[in-house]
């Protein structure tokens, strides 16, 4: 009678319960393999031999991280937890509790042909873990046909980003991070959407699932994005800086957008003149396409679903240059240098 049930919760193996894995996942975004304790997330489940394109079992249920349970952090429903069936296994799908998911966007799953579609969808700008951080899992029918039943302690599962995660960095030369250095005090991307649908599905081949994330309806290019660079403003040196946190690190920032064609970038910078007057100026249209590929050989390249893309930019005296290339979202980045 004196335990708290968050110590109880878990003791009978009939509530379900998940272990979260985020696949290529950050900090304020989530780069690693961390889900973030903070984020809730939403779960379908179904039984096995459900026939109906709805799940029958758990229809976007909330569930919540319940703390360490067995040295391993569990996530299970809120504000009431979900128990087992008896005889019945059961297959599960879902999302993290990102952006505007069940608050303006809405999101809706198949379970016959297991697609999850969002319509409407804004990441946001929220620096919480993962807020603004689009994940999902497809169903566990992949990896596991039988189903879990009621003698499973958590349910594995293995999130997916759906949004792209954009850095910036900067650096001056020898005269603009010399002796009189410039500083940037704003950076902001425009021609850009942020709302738009996406659609989830995946298939697997052996033991690898390959994940097919779709975005349509992100055709306006209306919207700007002022990307968060830290107080005061980034004052140049000739070694790179994060404009988000001033660290040289890339797997910093909280920048996520949906995938589109690249809008463009304006940048606005102060430096001190030979007479002692401080010159603020601001260069609008610089360019962030990406290089055309064999993909899109008709077009420029989009931003990609699940990819970091980090922009070097050196400011120098004269010129400021741009020149794009894609990564995946892991650990090791793929740089897009600007010189």
């Amino acid at each position: 009678a004196a335990c708290t049930k968050s110590e109880v919760a878990y003791e009978a193996p009939a509530e379900i319960g998940f272990n979260v894995v985020a696949g290529n996942m950050t900090k304020a975004v989530v780069d690693g393999i961390t889900y973030p304790t903070t984020l809730n997330m939403y779960v379908y489940a179904q039984t096995m031999d459900n026939t109906a394109a709805t799940a029958n079992y758990i229809n976007n249920g909330e569930f919540a991280n319940k703390g360490a349970v067995e040295g391993t952090q569990v996530w299970g429903g809120t504000p009431n937890p979900y128990y087992w069936p008896n005889v019945k296994t059961l297959h599960f799908a879902g999302y993290s509790k990102s952006g505007n998911v069940n608050n303006g966007a809405t999101p809706a799953y198949d379970c016959e042909d297991d697609v999850l579609t969002i319509t409407n969808y804004n990441p946001g700008t929220e620096t919480g873990a993962g807020e603004n951080d689009l994940m999902w899992f497809p169903t566990t029918e992949l990896k596991t046909p039988g189903g879990f039943g009621k003698s499973t302690k958590f349910v594995p599962v293995d999130m997916y980003h759906t949004c792209s995660w954009i850095t910036f960095l900067v650096k001056g030369d020898k005269v603009t991070g010399g002796t009189s250095p410039y500083k940037v005090t704003s950076l902001v991307m425009s021609q850009l959407d942020q709302t738009a649908d996406v659609t989830c599905s995946a298939t697997i081949s052996g033991a690898d699932v390959t994940p097919a994330i779709t975005w349509t309806n992100n055709t306006s290019k209306a919207d700007s994005y002022t990307v968060p660079v830290v107080a005061a403003g980034i004052t140049l040196t000739q070694n790179v800086q994060n404009v988000e946190t001033a660290a040289a690190a890339t797997t910093e920032g909280n920048v996520v957008v949906i995938p589109q064609v690249p809008g463009k970038l304006a940048l606005t910078y102060s430096y001190t003149s030979t007479t002692g007057a401080t010159i603020t100026e601001t260069v609008e249209n610089l360019d962030l396409a990406l290089a055309k590929d064999a993909s899109n050989a008709d077009g420029p390249a989009q931003w990609e679903p699940g990819k970091h893309y980090i922009y070097t930019i050196t400011i120098k005296a004269n010129e400021i240059l741009i020149a794009p290339t894609p990564v995946n979202w892991t650990d090791s980045n793929w740089n897009i240098t600007v010189e």
